[in-house]
Formats: structure tokens, sequence, C-alpha cells
């Protein structure tokens, strides 16, 4: 639920009709999902046994327009027939193998060429509300510059999760926007009120994080996924364990990334 790309991600978009949901669970994300104006919404989950559970302790909503799907996200998105006005990839830190195929320019690329015109790619990754630090940031660059090798506009929002809306059309999301999105569509949500989104998209806060996001970063693809290296070694700063230095000798060495 923390992982939350589609609090950003779909009021971001100014009419969103089919959306794309990898991950995040129908009993917050999904339901979120669908408080807006939608025709489809395709719920991809990677794991039959979640949907399982899911359906016995908050089983999904009775609604039409809701289509669950179990496997693989990748595969599945490239079986759809319809582009989406916006894919939501609520999957997690690229930590493994696995969650690292979300993070790639071949799965962004997979994902633009699924987007309708004016289309929106929404993610987040770990970070910090405040200070980030240079394993934090050396993470987000890598993630900001796959996106940026792919798609023609990537805006950026800090936070314990940062997102990231990455889309061919400029589009320039604002909190007040947001807030007005939500109010037009008569959505009330937990956390996205004014208050909130005013002090996480602050000024101050927006041209901080851009400012450290424009030196240079490392792009992931399939076979040599740098976001899962640099997302690892970020994890491990965080523990305030021993591990935390075998993993930054090891990215040193340039030796983490086959152990990835």
């Amino acid at each position: 639920a923390g992982r939350g790309a589609h609090r950003r991600g779909v009021p971001a978009h100014p009419a969103p009709r089919r959306v794309f949901l990898a991950g995040g669970g129908m009993s917050q994300a999904g339901r979120e999902a669908l408080k807006h104006p939608l025709e489809r919404l395709d719920y991809a989950q990677l794991d039959p046994a979640v949907v399982r559970i899911e359906q016995q302790q908050a089983p999904a909503p009775e609604d039409a327009r809701l289509n669950v799907m179990t496997g693989d996200p990748r595969v599945l998105l490239e079986a759809s027939r319809e582009p989406y006005d916006v894919i939501v990839m609520n999957e997690g830190d690229p930590v493994s193998l696995l969650t690292g195929r979300f993070f790639t320019r071949e799965f962004f690329t997979q994902a633009r060429r699924h987007l309708a015109r004016g289309g929106i790619l929404a993610l987040t990754v770990s970070s910090s509300e405040n200070y980030v630090n240079a394993q934090g940031k050396a993470y987000a660059r890598s993630v900001h510059a796959t996106l940026v090798s792919v798609f023609g506009h990537v805006q950026v929002f800090p936070g314990e999760r940062m997102t990231f809306i990455a889309s061919d059309v400029p589009y320039m999301v604002t909190a007040d926007l947001l807030a007005q999105r939500l109010k037009e569509r008569g959505i009330t949500t937990q956390f996205m009120r004014d208050y909130y989104l005013n002090d996480r998209m602050s000024p101050s806060r927006m041209a901080e994080v851009q400012a450290w996001l424009r030196l240079p970063g490392e792009v992931s693809t399939d076979m040599l996924p740098r976001a899962s290296l640099r997302a690892l070694v970020f994890a491990t700063t965080r523990t305030g364990t021993g591990f935390a230095k075998f993993m930054g000798a090891l990215e040193q060495a340039q030796w983490a990334v086959w152990l990835v």
C-alpha cells in the first residue's frame, strides 16, 4: 500500500479511462483507482496466492470495470490489445531480478508502446522524506536516467516513496492540480489532502530533488540491471549493519551487479 504510485499517477492524467495496475493490492490501490471515472481497470498480480488471500481477507469490489489477472505483468501488458491511459507499477523496489525487470529500459520501452497518446507511466522507489544519502541519490538517478532514455518528459515528487511520472506529453503536475482533479471527480482520500500535497510537493522540496537528479545516472537494462544494484546498496545503508560496507566494497569493485 505504501508504494502508492496510483495516488499521483491516476489523477495526474486529465481523463483516465483505461488503467493497468501492477501490484499494490486490490484492497487499497485498486479501490482507490476505481474511484476515478475509469472504463476499465486491469489489475495484474504476479502471485495467484496473493489474489486468493485478498479475496478471503479483503474481497475485490463488485465492479464491472475491474479485470483481475494473474501472471507476469510484463507478459500480461504485452498481451493487451488496447492502449492504456495510465500504467501504474506498484511492484516495489528492484531488489531482485524479478522486480528489477520492471525498472529497465526494455520494460519502460514496452510500457511506452502500450500507452495511448498522452499516457502516463507511474512508479515509486524508496527514498527519504527530507535527507537523501548518496546511495539513495544514486538509486533515484539510475531510475530517472532510465526513464529519460525512453520518455520525453519525466516529473519527480520527493517523499519516503519518491514518485516518478513519465510521459511523452509535458504535463506539469502540481499540488493544486491534483487537489483540483480529486475535487472535480468527487474523490476523498485518506492521504491526498490539500495540506499533505502542498507540503510534499512544495517548490523548495521539488527544486532540491531536481538539482541532484540533473547529475548523470546509470541506465538500467535487462542484461545489466544497474537500478537493482543501486536499490540493494541503498537498502543496506538503512539497516545500520556491516552488510552495507560489504555491498559498498562490492559496488566499488563493480562486482555487485553480478550478484543481483
